[in-house]
């Protein structure tokens, strides 16, 4: 019976875990991270959902927490760097922050599904990414 309850916890705790297809990231080293989806809202409460181009912003992420930097890269080539400020480790979730000149960002990335959402604020906009990452 006991063997029986382990093998049901035990395919419950994995189900994430094989629905990824994989092993968790592995976040010691870099991950590149696709941004699939952005959501842009105004102060005045107006928002638009749609693809990091129209927005102007990074399609392509570098995440290299051990080296504390985060790289992007726009459609055309341009590139840019940024600090990450902080990381921690909460429950399978590495959860970042950083400043780029007059802007604050938060990411967190699932290590289990490599899930990402960065919310990054601006004077007189916000946006929230969504994108999935994965190990280089």
């Amino acid at each position: 019976m006991k063997s029986k309850q382990l093998l049901m916890a035990s395919s419950v705790l994995l189900a994430p875990h094989i629905a990824f297809g994989g092993p968790p990231l592995d976040m010691s080293g870099p991950v590149i991270c696709a941004v699939t989806e952005i959501v842009g809202c105004e102060m005045s409460g107006d928002c638009v959902r749609s693809k990091a181009e129209t927005f102007n912003l990074p399609v392509l992420l570098r995440v290299d927490i051990a080296n504390k930097v985060a790289e992007s890269a726009r459609s055309g080539d341009e590139k840019r760097v940024s600090v990450i400020t902080g990381a921690t480790d909460v429950d399978g979730v590495s959860v970042l922050h950083g400043v780029d000149g007059i802007v604050g960002w938060s990411a967190t990335i699932d290590r289990v599904s490599g899930e990402m959402i960065v919310v990054s604020a601006h004077p007189d906009i916000s946006y929230t990414a969504f994108g999935t990452c994965a190990t280089l």
